[in-house]
C-alpha cells in the first residue's frame, strides 16, 4: 500500500509505502504540531501507465494550509481507505470524490450577488461575491457541512438583502456543484397591499429543487416585530408537493412548514424577529410531481411581541404552483 499519514511521534506529514515493511518516501514537518489538535488531510492522485502521482495537503480546522507533500511511485491502486496504525486516534468525516472537496462550486450567480454557506447548527462556513461566472467557496474547515444534513445556502443581492435561502435536503459536501436557474413569478397584491397571490412553476425532479422567494415584507416601523407563516390545510390543495416553506430575516431563520408527497407534516413556521427597518423573506424549497398543480393558502402572522403576545394581524398569502 501507499499511505499518506500524520506521524504523531515526529509531528510530520509523510508519504510511506508498505510491502512487507514500511518505507518512508517523502515527509515535511507540520508547524506547531500538537497531537490533541484536529487536522484535515486532502489527498489528490492521478494514475497513468502504472504511475501513481500524489499530492497531499494538511490543513488546520480554520482551513489554513500547514504542509504539502508530493510523490510519484510505480503503484496500481485498487482500494481507497482509512487506517490508524499503532496509535490512538479519532476521525470525523471521510470523503472520496472525483472533484476537489476543498471547494463548493456555484454557477449562474449574477455578478455582485453574494453566496453564503451555513451548517445545520447555525455556524458560518464560507462566503464569496460572484464575479458573474463560476464562484468557488473554500470549505476546507468543514468539508461535510455541519453534521452532514440540513445545511443551508443563502444568496444575497448586492445591498445585502437575502433573496434566496436553500435548505439542503441532504448533505452539503465539498466538491458539490450548484447552478442557479433564474425564473419569474406572477403575483397580484390585494387592497392596500394587505394580501398577495403568487403563481410559480416548480421542478418536477427531486434532484433539482426549485426555490421560490414568494414574499418580501419590510418593517418600516422604529420597533421590532415578530412574524410566522401559518398553513390553512382545509383550503389548500397540496397535490404532488414535497417542500419546505420557511421565513428568513436578519433576526434569524424559522423552522419550516413541511409537506411530503402532498401531506402537510407541520402547519406553521416558528416566529422570526424583524428588527426595526428589517425585512422577512418567505421561501418555498421543493418540487412537485410532473403535471401536478395545487394551492397553498397561508397567513402571515405579524405580532408586536413574541409568541402571539401584544397585537397580532394576519395577512392572506396564496401560492399557486404547477410542475
Amino acid at each position: 500500500m501507499v499511505a499518506i499519514e500524520i506521524y504523531d511521534k515526529g509531528g510530520t506529514f509523510e508519504v510511506r509505502s508498505f510491502s512487507g515493511s514500511w518505507k518512508l518516501l517523502n515527509s515535511t514537518p507540520i508547524p506547531n504540531y500538537a497531537s490533541g489538535n484536529w487536522y484535515v488531510i486532502v489527498v489528490n492522485y492521478t494514475y497513468s501507465a502504472g504511475t501513481l502521482d500524489l499530492q497531499a495537503r494538511v490543513y488546520d480546522v480554520s482551513g489554513n494550509l500547514l504542509a504539502l507533500v508530493t510523490y510519484s511511485v510505480q503503484f496500481t491502486p485498487g482500494y481507497i481507505g482509512l487506517i490508524v496504525d499503532v496509535a490512538s486516534s479519532v476521525f470525523d468525516d471521510f470523503i472520496i470524490s472525483v472533484s476537489d472537496p476543498r471547494y463548493i462550486f456555484f454557477s449562474n450567480i449574477p455578478a455582485g450577488y453574494s453566496v453564503e454557506v451555513w451548517d445545520n447548527l447555525g455556524n458560518f462556513v464560507s462566503s464569496g461575491v460572484s464575479p458573474g461566472a463560476t464562484l468557488s467557496l473554500n470549505v476546507v474547515s468543514d468539508i461535510v457541512v455541519g453534521t452532514g444534513t440540513d445545511g443551508k445556502i443563502l444568496v444575497k443581492t448586492p445591498d445585502g438583502t437575502t433573496c434566496l435561502t436553500y435548505t439542503a435536503p441532504d448533505s452539503i459536501l465539498g466538491g458539490d456543484v450548484y447552478s442557479l436557474v433564474l425564473g419569474s413569478l406572477s403575483y397580484k397584491l390585494g387592497a392596500n397591499s394587505t394580501s398577495i397571490s403568487v403563481s410559480a412553476t416548480l421542478s418536477s425532479s427531486p434532484s433539482s429543487y426549485t426555490v421560490v422567494a414568494f414574499l418580501n415584507a419590510s418593517n418600516t416601523d422604529s420597533k421590532p416585530y415578530y412574524a410566522r407563516l401559518i398553513l390553512d390545510t382545509a383550503s389548500s390543495n397540496l397535490t404532488g408537493l414535497t417542500a419546505n416553506i420557511t421565513l428568513s430575516s436578519p433576526g434569524g431563520d424559522s423552522t419550516p412548514i413541511t409537506v411530503v408527497n402532498g401531506v402537510a407534516q407541520t402547519t406553521s413556521t416558528s416566529f422570526v424577529l424583524l428588527p426595526a427597518g428589517g425585512y422577512v423573506v418567505a421561501n418555498l424549497t421543493g418540487y412537485a410531481t410532473a403535471g401536478s398543480s395545487g394551492v397553498l393558502s397561508m397567513l402571515l402572522e405579524y405580532c408586536s411581541l413574541g409568541n402571539e403576545q401584544g397585537v397580532c394581524v394576519y395577512y392572506p398569502v396564496t401560492l399557486s404552483y404547477k410542475a
